[in-house]
């Protein structure tokens, strides 16, 4: 919705879906993903007739997912594997070979002034980090070839490492919660994290109505030094839309949540300065 707010204003867009757990950027634009291209990890493939069983593949395995078991080849458990290289680095006979496997996909789709970059983990994979990282390359090549006014990035919810690596290189970063004690301890987490990267902040309420806990988060911004931006309230319009599949800056462009979405819009181009 804020990347349509601020498309409305005349501005170019690129928009990052990070979220790569559960993606739904183009849901909610209304788009359908297309230009797949799969995301890949590397894989280790043993050579028997290579292998001398020594073992330092699998002492150097920091996931576990190789095991040596006396004088046999190493068992590989692809599932656990990182893609971390360190058995291939240590092998002294070469009996490590690259191999890869499916991580994930990557996505493009556009709307008006809008270019959506969009990634997807495979189903029962853990290393999520592999994609995102694969959706901030796709999204480079774009900002190569292409003028953009704002490059927004969808992160994943909490602090963990997934959030860290979408945040690299932001100049400014909206951090999203709600007036709950659950939404106060992340918000916490986040704005510590980002007091670490040097990243200034803004805090958006959203789903603002839902309690009268407001204070919470007050306090918090108030440790921090950083300024609510904006309180968007969860009204039946919101709801509406989102079942549609429609921005409901668009769709009902009256309705209490899309207001203070614009005003939101409103509020990044000063920050930003464009």
């Amino acid at each position: 919705n804020l990347a349509v707010a601020l498309a409305e204003r005349g501005l170019r867009v690129l928009l990052l879906d990070c979220d790569v757990d559960a993606p739904d950027a183009h849901q909610l634009l209304g788009v359908k993903l297309g230009e797949e291209r799969e995301v890949h990890s590397f894989l280790p493939e043993i050579e028997q007739s290579t292998c001398v069983f020594c073992g330092k593949c699998a002492k150097a395995c920091r996931a576990h997912a190789l095991i040596q078991v006396g004088e046999k080849t190493p068992i590989l458990f692809p599932d656990l594997c990182s893609g971390c290289e360190a058995c291939l680095l240590v092998c002294p006979t070469g009996a490590v070979k690259r191999s890869h496997k499916v991580m994930g996909w990557t996505y493009q789709a556009s709307r008006g002034r809008i270019d959506l970059v969009s990634g997807r983990l495979k189903l029962g994979e853990a290393e999520s980090a592999v994609v995102v990282r694969a959706v901030r390359k796709r999204a480079k090549e774009l900002l190569e070839k292409n003028v953009y006014d704002v490059a927004l990035v969808d992160t994943a919810p909490g602090a963990h490492c997934d959030v860290l690596r979408a945040l690299y290189g932001a100049k400014y970063a909206l951090t999203v919660t709600e007036p709950t004690p659950f939404g106060a301890h992340d918000l916490e987490l986040i704005l510590k994290l980002l007091d670490v990267m040097q990243i200034p902040a803004g805090v958006v309420l959203n789903r603002s109505n839902i309690t009268e806990r407001r204070d919470l988060i007050m306090g918090i911004c108030e440790r921090h030094g950083v300024r609510l931006v904006a309180e968007i309230p969860l009204d039946r319009a919101m709801v509406d839309c989102y079942i549609r599949g429609e921005p409901v800056v668009l769709c009902s462009p009256e309705a209490p949540g899309a207001r203070a979405l614009k005003e939101l819009s409103s509020r990044v181009l000063e920050v930003l300065e464009l």
